[in-house]
C-alpha cells in the first residue's frame, strides 16, 4: 500500500547523495548555503507490533469474570454485563451475534449494564470485543440448545478464569502475591505500520505524509468500528511520539511547560490507510492499541533516514530535530 521498497531505496539514495555533497563542501558557509537551498528531505520507516487481549495480572477478583444472558417469556434477550462502552457499537455487535444464533430480531436484544449480579471485568485491553463477545456467543449457543426443550425464561451464565502456566511463570516470575494470566496472549493481534515524513531544511519540522497499516485482527465483527478505532489510535500514537511531552518537576507540571503538550489538531492528522488480513479464524483479536506499538517506531525510523541521524528516544522532540539540523549547518560532517 505504501510502496515502501521503492520509496526507501529512493530516499536512501538521496540521503547518501546529501552526505556526499556535505563532505565535498569546502567551507562551513558553503555547506550551510547548500543545505538551506535544498528541497524538503524525506524518509520512510516500518515497524511491527502485537497486542494481547487481556490483563497480565488480575486483581482481587482473581481474574474470574462472567456474562449472563436471559431469554424471557416475551422472547426478548437480555444481556447482563458490567462492561461500560463509550458508544453503542459493542451492544450492536452483541445484538447482531445473538440475533444470528437465536433467529430473533436485533431490536429484541437488550444490553443491561449491572455490577451487582455480574462482574465482567474492566473495559480495557480490547476485552469488550474479545473476551465479552466470546462469552455472549457461548451463552447464546447454550440457549439455542435449550429453548425448545425447557420452558422460558432461560438464563445462562458463562465465565472465564485466569489461566496459569508453569512454563510461563518459570520464565517470567510474577511478583509476590500476583497471578500471571496467560490467556491474554493466546491469540494476539498483529500489525505492520509504515510512516512517511517530509522535513523542510530551514525549520526542520516533520510533516507526516501518510500512515499505512496492515492488521491481523482475526474475525472483524464491525469493519467500520475497527477502522475508526485504529484511525483514532493512530493519531494519538503519532501525537504521543512527537508532540505530547509531559515533563514533571517534583511531581508537578509547571506553567512554563504547558506549551510542551500539544495535541495534534485535525489539520495535523495525516491520511491513515488501513488494510485487514482477512482469514478463516472465528475469534476476534484485540487491535485498539496496535498503533501505539508500531507507529512511533516507524516514525522514528522515517525521521532518522530523512535527517541522516540515528535517533533513539521516544518521544522525539522538535527541538532535538532542530538542533541536529542546525548542527549539520555549522559543523561540516565528515
Amino acid at each position: 500500500m505504501s510502496d515502501y521498497y521503492r520509496k526507501w531505496a529512493s530516499f536512501e539514495l538521496l540521503r547518501q547523495s546529501r552526505r556526499k555533497k556535505a563532505n565535498e563542501a569546502s567551507t562551513q558557509s558553503e555547506y550551510s548555503e547548500w543545505a538551506e537551498k535544498g528541497e524538503n528531505i524525506k524518509g520512510i520507516g516500518i515497524a511491527l507490533g502485537f497486542q494481547g487481549n487481556g490483563l497480565l495480572y488480575p486483581g482481587e477478583d482473581k481474574g474470574s469474570y462472567s456474562v449472563e444472558v436471559t431469554l424471557t417469556k416475551e422472547s426478548t434477550l437480555e444481556i447482563k454485563t458490567s462492561m461500560i462502552s463509550s458508544d453503542n457499537d459493542f451492544g450492536s455487535n452483541w445484538a447482531g451475534i445473538a440475533a444470528e444464533i437465536l433467529s430473533i430480531e436485533p431490536q429484541m436484544v437488550h444490553i443491561i449494564n449491572t455490577s451487582r449480579s455480574v462482574d465482567s471485568g474492566p473495559s480495557c485491553a480490547s476485552r469488550n470485543i474479545t473476551t465479552i463477545t466470546k462469552l455472549v456467543e457461548r451463552c447464546c449457543l447454550a440457549i439455542s440448545k435449550q429453548r425448545f426443550r425447557d420452558p422460558l425464561p432461560i438464563t445462562i451464565r458463562r465465565s472465564v478464569k485466569a489461566q496459569s502456566s508453569a512454563a510461563w511463570e518459570k520464565r517470567f516470575p510474577p511478583p509476590d502475591g500476583k497471578l500471571l494470566d496467560t490467556s491474554g496472549f493466546s491469540m494476539p493481534g498483529w500489525a505492520a505500520a509504515v510512516v512517511e515524513v517530509s522535513i523542510d531544511s530551514v525549520e526542520y519540522i516533520p510533516k507526516i505524509r501518510g500512515i499505512w497499516m496492515g492488521i491481523d485482527g482475526g474475525k472483524i465483527i464491525s469493519e467500520d468500528k475497527a477502522r475508526r478505532s485504529l484511525a483514532v489510535s493512530a493519531a494519538q500514537a503519532l501525537g504521543w511520539a512527537y508532540t505530547e511531552h509531559i515533563e514533571y518537576a517534583e511531581g508537578t507540571l509547571s506553567q512554563s511547560r504547558f506549551g510542551n503538550y500539544s495535541i495534534p489538531g485535525p489539520g495535523d492528522i495525516p491520511p491513515v490507510y488501513i488494510d485487514f488480513l482477512w482469514n478463516d479464524v472465528h475469534d476476534p483479536k484485540g487491535i485498539g492499541e496496535l498503533p501505539f506499538n508500531c507507529i512511533p517506531a516507524a516514525f522514528l525510523q522515517a525521521v532518522s533516514q530523512a535527517m541522516d541521524y540515528h535517533f533513539t528516544t521516544i518521544p522525539l522532540k522538535r527541538e532535538v530535530i532542530w538542533e541536529i539540523g542546525n548542527l549539520r549547518k555549522t559543523e561540516n560532517p565528515v
